[in-house]
């Protein structure tokens, strides 16, 4: 080895032992028998698209919606330990296990697994987007659960252990070899390589070979990664949403001792902390394995929250209590330099700087502790901060302002004011304006000029204006002051002062409990914090115009802080965590302890924003920094799924109907109706209780629409048709929904009586003509007689035609000396004889009858052609099998579709699909499909280019079953087209009395 790399090497391996690169865990909860799992042992878990998880169990499979678990669905035959992968496909879940010849899946609306028994079949495995299914000799590719269409064959000379689905080849892993196959040309490319593969998100081709990993590029597998193993064996690979692969390794079974995450830039990470919690690991999920995990295993299920990237802590107090005061930080503030400096409640003045901690108490000059640093701000003209500090004697209230000296490194304390203060804003350069309260408890203001160390105190208008517990001031300069009892507002100049009465207050009886004031969206409304919620106040209108609370998309109704990022988004600091919402008022995230939250409680208004974006909180335990744009990247996805209508007639309810359908039709009588949905979000820790909605309706009076607790009301139903447009916040469309009502009841007398009026005169104009048309039934009876007589002749036709091609089978195995096959052949051929001769003594048979010489018949040409095709017979389940048709008026469809297009076949095998499918009582369509060369192709090996007499013949009988039965036969031939090259021809035959 190349010294150079061998040194690096040891590097990276003793960091790793050093725990350099290992997660923190902010955050565990565990998951046991209490909370709702079926069984301690978890095998495997994963996520659907509706952001449901499904864990395995030794009991069964259990639906989890991150709050509740569903009941366990059984598995057959105690399969549980056997299987090896839960794949989310569509709307289902499939359950995969090695060697095995069973299609298992899940189906959420009926709430059960489907065992699918598949002939010749060794092995099932799937992705998010196909299904392979695994013989001895082929594999074959299917985009849908009910398999009922091959996308492709391929055929294999060994056990396959994987199937990838890279760019435009099928990837497949063999014994000491892998296999490229180009989808289109089919040719193949070897690479003698073991391992195991996958795809990261930027899919890239990597192999895994326990200790080391290689990446595939230019034909080949070059070395990208080495692993510091020892004896470790690997035991599963996972990988999250954004594409970061995660390693574990054993010695002894069922214990992990080792993981590891690579990303996507090959970086690598150790993972030794979530071993720290429960070792012997069966599975991991994660949406981004850098911040939130699920790790199951023998002992349970924990969530787990690393800590994310877009976070930053400081001054956190360990081991304090969620809700417990740690390191209480009650103000921060940025210097010209975009340096932070913030203040604890009790200790010192801290400076951020290249990510430390400096304790500037400990630099100045004759500095104390001082008790309390409520607020700090920077003050350029003198590079320094300006602080006020308290101490609570027990009748006294005494607020001193200091000045800290950044350059000097000393400390300047100002003269005591006359009033207590509870904040400051600057008034202008050189001027803080003060406010607080009076010696008798009433709201005081003024004035400090900084360079002339003068205090002016501003006179108040009224004697009724409680406490200031915080001051903002305006673009336009406006003061607002949030007191014990309401907002004041305050001219400039402190010439007018007036009380803030909402037009609608009496809406909002807790108006008044607030803590602070801010401006959002340009200045244009005006934002309070209360004990209640946030409230959106319109100066202009003297309305509030919205309340966010815990009701509403908050975490909590209790606000302390809020601050305006760059998006526009508003960063609330509320009693349990950070709620975050953007300028349509739309909650974008929650952000709690479950996200690395050193503290639930925000209960200071300490906050501050540099400029490049970066967010500063002070909390119960420490300052958060919070980076928007890693915040942006690390946003988990959110679900939102409709389950049901609630139907509502005079308020009450009428009927629940689940939502299986787009489209769904509502009674005459129903005036509202609640669309119910649900959000699985255990991740984001949160609940959605408010999403976009839009209506598309011709309505005399507008429908109106509103939201509640996890439904959509809408009422005044005035329309007969609308349709329902949910989006998510992001502005995702999830789902769109018609509603149509029926008539009413007047209506619909009216239309039965005007229905029978129509009948009364058709009757009796009926009655008038009967005996014009006497003679024309007379007329039409002797011409059915005629073509009655026609069309016996011409099945008299058919038979010979289909004996004459079937007796040239059996000579060809006569002459071939192929005796077994031969004999088999006759005996077949005569009960396909037996049968066609029963039908032919009748014009009609059950579709049954049909189904059954069909099937002897192609079984016989299956034969006949060694295996060339497959033959697949779907048969509707609702099929009426006393549905009449002609006797034998699809077999020449089939013979055509066998010796014209599959016969020919070179490239691929052959797949004959015949399907039968019930439409309604009168209607019965059969579908002829096949994937030979197509008819334009055929042509070229047709002796004869007129039309085939068999062909004819089945047209002259249509025709004559249409004038003699009132059966309508109607004959579609489309030809298939796959990149612009024919794939085969489908016949489509419709039958309707």
């Amino acid at each position: 080895m190349n010294p150079k790399k061998l040194v690096a090497t040891l590097i990276f391996i003793f960091l790793l032992s050093q725990g350099v690169f290992s997660q923190e865990i902010v955050y565990k909860q565990h998951f046991e028998l209490e909370h709702g799992l079926n069984d301690r042992i978890v095998h495997l878990i994963t996520r659907d698209s509706k952001g449901y998880f499904y864990l395995l169990n030794e009991r069964g499979l259990q639906r989890w919606d991150g709050q509740k678990f569903s009941q366990n669905v059984p598995i057959s035959n105690n399969l549980t330990n056997s299987v090896t992968f839960l794949q989310p496909f569509a709307d289902h879940i499939i359950l995969t296990t090695k060697q095995d010849s069973f299609l298992r899946y899940y189906e959420p609306q009926n709430n059960n697994i489907i065992n699918k028994k598949l002939d010749n079949i060794s092995d099932i495995q799937a992705d998010e987007s196909y299904i392979y299914l695994i013989s001895d000799k082929y594999i074959k590719i299917y985009d849908d659960i009910k398999l009922s269409q091959i996308l492709d064959s391929i055929p294999i000379d060994s056990q396959v252990s994987q199937i990838i689905n890279y760019n435009n080849y099928w990837v497949i892993n063999q014994n000491n070899k892998i296999v490229f196959i180009s989808k289109s040309e089919k040719n193949t490319h070897i690479i003698h390589e073991t391992g195991t593969l996958i795809l990261n998100s930027e899919n890239r081709l990597i192999l895994i070979q326990n200790d080391h990993l290689k990446y595939y590029e230019n034909d080949s597998f070059k070395f990208w990664i080495s692993l510091p193993l020892e004896n470790e064996k690997l035991a599963f690979i996972k990988k999250d949403l954004s594409g970061n692969i995660i390693l574990s390794y054993f010695i002894k079974p069922d214990y992990i001792n080792k993981i590891f995450v690579v990303n996507n830039d090959g970086n690598l990470e150790k993972y030794q902390s979530v071993l720290s919690i429960n070792n012997r690991i069966r599975d991991i999920y994660a949406d981004n394995l850098h911040h939130k995990l699920l790790v199951t295993t023998y002992n349970g299920m924990y969530y787990l929250t690393l800590k994310p990237n877009f976070l930053n802590t400081y001054s956190v107090l360990k081991n304090t209590s969620s809700s417990d005061f740690g390191k209480v930080i009650t103000s921060t503030c940025l210097d010209d330099q975009e340096n932070v400096y913030y203040a604890h409640e009790t200790l010192n003045l801290i400076k951020i700087e290249n990510g430390h901690t400096i304790n500037l108490n400990e630099s100045f000059r004759n500095s104390k502790r001082f008790m309390g640093n409520k607020k700090i701000s920077y003050y350029k003209p003198t590079n320094s901060l300006i602080v006020y500090t308290y101490k609570r004697p027990e009748n006294q209230c005494i607020r001193s302002l200091f000045r800290f000296d950044l350059d000097n490194k000393s400390v300047h304390p100002f003269s005591e004011v006359d009033m207590c203060l509870n904040d400051f804003i600057w008034y202008d350069q050189n001027t803080l304006l003060l406010a607080g309260n009076d010696t008798k408890g009433g709201l005081a203001l003024a004035l400090f000029d900084l360079q002339n160390e003068k205090f002016r105190a501003i006179p108040i208008t009224s004697n009724s204006y409680a406490a200031a517990r915080t001051i903002y001031k305006d673009a336009s300069n406006n003061l607002w002051i949030s007191t014990a009892n309401g907002v004041i507002k305050s001219s400039y100049d402190f010439k007018h002062f007036e009380k803030i009465i909402p037009n609608n207050q009496k809406e909002y009886p807790q108006f008044d409990q607030l803590f602070n004031v801010m401006s959002y969206q340009y200045g244009e409304i005006m934002v309070f914090g209360t004990l209640d919620g946030l409230y959106f106040y319109d100066d202009k209108t003297n309305q509030i115009t919205k309340r966010l609370n815990e009701q509403n998309l908050l975490s909590s109704g209790v606000i302390y802080s809020c601050i305006e990022d760059d998006d526009q988004n508003l960063w609330i600091g509320t009693g349990n965590g950070l709620s975050v919402i953007n300028k349509e008022l739309q909650l974008v995230d929650k952000l709690s302890i479950k996200d690395g939250m050193p503290a639930s409680e925000f209960n200071t208004v300490a906050t501050c924003k540099s400029s490049d974006g970066k967010l500063y909180f002070g909390t119960l335990n420490g300052l958060i920094e919070i980076n928007q744009d890693e915040w942006h990247q690390e946003k988990q996805p959110a679900f939102i799924n409709l389950l049901s209508v609630k139907l509502f007639s005079k308020s009450n309810l009428k009927a629940t109907l689940p939502i299986l359908e787009k489209i769904i039709d509502l009674p005459h009588n129903i005036d509202s109706i609640a669309v119910v949905f649900d959000n699985p979000q255990f991740f984001l820790n949160q609940n959605i209780n408010e999403i976009n909605t839009n209506i598309n309706a011709i309505a005399s009076v507008p429908l109106n629409i509103e939201q509640k607790s996890n439904a959509i009301v809408i009422s005044n139903l005035s329309s007969k048709e609308f349709n329902l447009d949910v989006f998510m916040n992001d502005g995702i469309l999830i789902d769109t929904i018609s509603f149509r009502r029926h008539a009413s009841q007047s209506l619909l007398w009216t239309l039965i009586i005007g229905t029978f009026v129509g009948l009364l005169v058709f009757f009796i104009s009926t009655i008038i003509n009967s005996r014009i048309q006497s003679a024309e039934k007379e007329k039409k009876e002797l011409q059915n007689q005629i073509n009655e007589l026609r069309l016996s002749a011409l099945q008299s036709q058919m038979n010979p035609h289909f004996i004459f091609n079937a007796l040239g089978s059996i000579a060809y195995f006569i002459q071939t000396n192929e005796q077994s096959k031969a004999d088999k052949y006759l005996n077949d051929f005569a009960s396909l004889m037996r049968s066609i001769l029963e039908s032919s003594k009748a014009k009609l048979i059950n579709i049954s009858d049909e189904i059954n010489m069909l099937k002897l018949y192609t079984g016989l040409e299956h034969v006949r052609f060694e295996d060339k095709f497959d033959i697949v017979f779907e048969i509707d389940e609702n099929l009426d099998t006393d549905f009449q048709i002609p006797p034998m008026i699809i077999q020449p469809y089939i013979e055509n579709a066998i010796n014209h297009g599959l016969f020919h076949l070179m490239d691929k095998k052959g797949l004959l699909k015949v399907s039968f499918i019930q439409k309604d009582d009168d209607t019965l369509v059969c579908k002829i499909e096949d994937n030979g060369i197509g008819r334009e192709a055929s042509k070229n090996f047709k002796k004869e280019k007129h039309k085939s007499r068999g062909m004819q013949i089945v047209e002259d009988r249509i025709f004559m079953t249409k004038q003699s039965h009132n059966l309508n036969i109607d004959i579609q031939v489309k030809d298939l087209i796959k990149e612009n090259k024919a794939s085969g021809t489908k016949v489509i035959i419709k039958f309707s009395y």
